[in-house]
């Protein structure tokens, strides 16, 4: 079982931060890292949530983390395992009381997470080459979403939307999880018509300008747009 702790929290992170696809580890040690990470990032947000122990921005900087943890951890093992990891962690942080040794825990939980985050985005291959859309086959689902949803354009807003979705809480709990799903589907059809290398930057980009915007009306709108354009293929 994962623990508390920023030392454990720097061996996974980083490997949400990167495309997994680039690392040279194992499907299965991926998947089990991805798990690891959305466990730990819920647990700490869900004492956070409980004890008020992050500002505003920290709290919303620690969600973005995981949204991006369980985007990789559901590409790697499925939506369920991903889920599952999720309410595993809440739960744990949930039933934690408060004191100033989780308050403790939940920053160096957020100060690792950024630090890995960071360090990531030094190591990511850039890539000078012209992306070039592979072939491949699909089934339903993937097969429904290859014109528009193979391209990055198309990628960026939808993770863009899904993004500020995080943020503002727009949606219901039933529509934010098709949104998440949608997402997921979305992000494997990507990377595989455009690679890795190239996926990366335009998520940390959407993510980038999602944090920046606020959550008005024409925000709103870029929610529902995403979602409906997303959840519907």
């Amino acid at each position: 079982m994962p623990t508390w702790g920023s030392a454990r929290l720097l061996i996974t992170v980083p490997l949400m931060a990167l495309p997994l696809t680039m690392l040279s580890v194992s499907h299965a040690k991926a998947a089990g890292v991805a798990e690891e990470a959305v466990l730990l990032l819920s647990k700490a947000r869900a004492a956070d949530g409980n004890c008020n122990y992050l500002s505003s921005p920290e709290r919303s900087e620690l969600g973005r983390y995981l949204a991006r943890a369980e985007i990789a951890a559901a590409s790697q093992s499925g939506a369920g395992a991903a889920k599952a990891a999720v309410s595993t962690g809440m739960a744990q942080g949930k039933a934690a009381p408060c004191s100033a040794d989780l308050q403790a825990d939940v920053r160096e939980t957020l100060a690792a997470a950024r630090e890995a985050a960071a360090s990531a985005r030094e190591h990511a291959e850039p890539s000078n080459k012209p992306v070039v859309a592979r072939a491949e086959t699909s089934d339903d689902g993937q097969a429904k979403m290859r014109g528009k949803a193979g391209g990055l354009q198309f990628y960026k807003r939808a993770v863009q939307a899904y993004y500020l979705e995080r943020e503002c809480r727009s949606l219901s709990n039933v529509q934010a999880k098709r949104f998440w799903a949608g997402i997921v589907r979305l992000h494997k059809v990507t990377v595989a018509a455009n690679g890795a290398a190239a996926v990366a930057p335009v998520m940390r980009g959407a993510e980038r300008r999602a944090r920046s915007s606020s959550c008005g009306n024409r925000a709103m709108a870029e929610i529902r747009h995403g979602y409906e354009t997303t959840v519907s293929r």
